[in-house]
């Protein structure tokens, strides 16, 4: 089930994040890893959900980039490859503010069903607007505040998403390219809607976008 989708503290090494974070001076900020009754800990998709539940346009900073450490944990599994310098992007009060603003204003997008604006915030020719937080990891950010609805408009698109849906013949994503444009990443959002909506009007069973996402992440092209 996609829900449980999720790695172990094994895997996520939440002490590396708890250290780092703290050498950046962001003291009360920590992974934790929940307990699923049996079994080791694991962090997975259903957890991410109910945090991001719990954010809305006026809560904290330090929430949002509660949401932000643990998304990135997940996402990055055992890789350490650009931690340090998206930590070290909230380093500086002034530009975490700025930069927290960001990810609050397209957390709003995100929700209100405005794929185009909710990326469109993030991205910036060659990369994303905070250092180190590139399209592969801030739609996930934006699939996640989504908390779960199945309808959500964002989807995550990573370069293991895009080279699946090149292989199989989608020539609106580029190959190589891991900088989409906005239209791109919506089309892609959309896409996956209607091979979603196609099959539960064939299997007369709801089926979510997020589950095309996730088969074309592990290398099964899908069509609708």
């Amino acid at each position: 089930m996609i829900l449980d989708h999720g790695f172990t503290a094994d895997q996520l090494l939440p002490s590396w994040w708890d250290e780092k974070l703290e050498s950046a001076g962001l003291a009360g900020h920590s992974i934790d890893i929940p307990s699923h009754g049996g079994g080791a800990p694991r962090l997975t998709r259903r957890d991410l959900f109910v945090m991001a539940s719990d954010l809305d346009e006026g809560s904290p900073d330090d929430d949002y980039l509660r949401l932000l450490w643990h998304v990135l944990a997940w996402g990055s599994g055992r890789s350490r490859r650009n931690n340090l310098q998206r930590i070290a992007a909230f380093t500086d009060p002034e530009l975490r503010q700025e930069r927290v603003a960001l990810l609050r204003s397209a957390t709003v997008a995100a929700r209100q069903g405005d794929a185009a604006i909710a990326y469109g915030t993030l991205i910036r020719r060659g990369g994303g607007k905070i250092p180190g937080l590139g399209p592969a990891f801030f739609t996930k950010f934006l699939y996640f505040v989504g908390s779960g609805n199945a309808a959500h408009a964002c989807l995550i698109l990573d370069a293991r998403v895009a080279k699946s849906l090149h292989t199989a013949g989608w020539s609106t994503i580029p190959s190589g390219s891991y900088n989409w444009y906005t239209e791109t990443y919506v089309a892609y959002c959309e896409l996956l809607a209607r091979w979603a909506e196609a099959a539960s009007n064939t299997t007369g069973k709801p089926i979510a976008a997020d589950e095309y996402e996730r088969a074309l992440f592990a290398g099964h092209p899908l069509s609708g």
